[in-house]
């Protein structure tokens, strides 16, 4: 709470303290905590960065300080974005408008809703901002750990082939997208930039648990030209191996969630099964 008070005095200085109401810290973020609150009737949403939280990998600006920041600033400016009210490039504090809806993850898409919707997004994003590669990320996130599953290895060593590289979000997890009134918003955008679209796809399907068929449904929605299947499941491996990857090294960090823990032992098995699938 101290360090929330002591961010929204430095972003939005004419707020006074006394003016701020119903605080609530929101679930999820490990190298930020998020807090809703109320401000003169109106809600908003403050993400107050971690003392020590490691910078993202795996973007080409290295994502943390002014420069990454900066170009967060930029996707933050779409209107696919939540209302920027206040952002501090130096630090990575933002206050955004409280967005009212439902998260995907409480309001499941039919999955060719979901391709549409994915269109649209990549559309909006700009291509060249800057760069991500979800391999990069992995190596640099295992970088030190000794015991790295076997599958995770073998993905490790498989050149990532993007067919093709435009601006992307890189973080549509089913809780990072809300259904509004006005269409859909998205949430947390620091991990964006240039990669394979696919690989927001498949983030995208795996969060909202859909399987094969519920995946290639999505894809015909997306694309009139839906990609190979040895081209999804490369970015279904790039995909896990992050995932696995970011897990293991919050957990080298101390972090004992169990969702953590959850995290590296489904990434780890669902990579298993996608490279024996690919060898069969």
């Amino acid at each position: 709470m101290q360090r929330l008070m002591a961010t929204l005095a430095q972003l939005t200085p004419s707020w006074p303290a006394r003016g701020i109401q119903n605080v609530h810290p929101l679930p999820g973020g490990y190298a930020n905590d998020n807090y809703r609150f109320e401000f003169e009737g109106a809600a908003f949403v403050a993400r107050v960065p971690r003392p020590g939280a490691p910078a993202p990998s795996g973007l080409s600006d290295g994502g943390g300080g002014a420069v990454g920041r900066r170009a967060e600033a930029r996707y933050l400016a779409l209107d696919a974005a939540p209302e920027v009210v206040a952002f501090d490039p130096a630090s990575g504090a933002l206050v955004t408008r409280w967005i009212e809806g439902a998260v995907l993850a409480d309001a499941p898409p039919r999955p060719a809703a979901a391709g549409k919707w994915l269109a649209t997004l990549h559309d909006a994003i700009p291509t060249g901002e800057r760069g991500y590669d979800p391999i990069a990320a992995a190596r640099t996130d295992l970088a030190g750990i000794d015991d790295v599953a076997p599958a995770a290895v073998v993905a490790l060593q498989r050149p990532w082939r993007p067919r093709r590289r435009r601006g992307c979000h890189n973080d549509l997890n089913p809780w990072n997208v809300v259904r509004t009134a006005d269409g859909w918003r998205t949430l947390d955008w620091e991990l964006a930039g240039d990669n394979d679209p696919l690989f927001d796809a498949a983030a995208l399907a795996h969060g909202l648990g859909y399987g094969a068929v519920a995946l290639a449904s999505l894809l015909r929605a997306y694309t009139p030209s839906p990609p190979s299947a040895d081209a999804v499941r490369a970015a279904q491996i790039a995909f896990q191996l992050r995932e696995y990857a970011w897990a293991r090294r919050q957990l080298a960090l101390g972090n004992a969630n169990p969702d953590v823990y959850r995290q590296a032992g489904a990434a780890a098995a669902a990579l298993a099964a996608l490279i024996e699938g690919g060898e069969g």
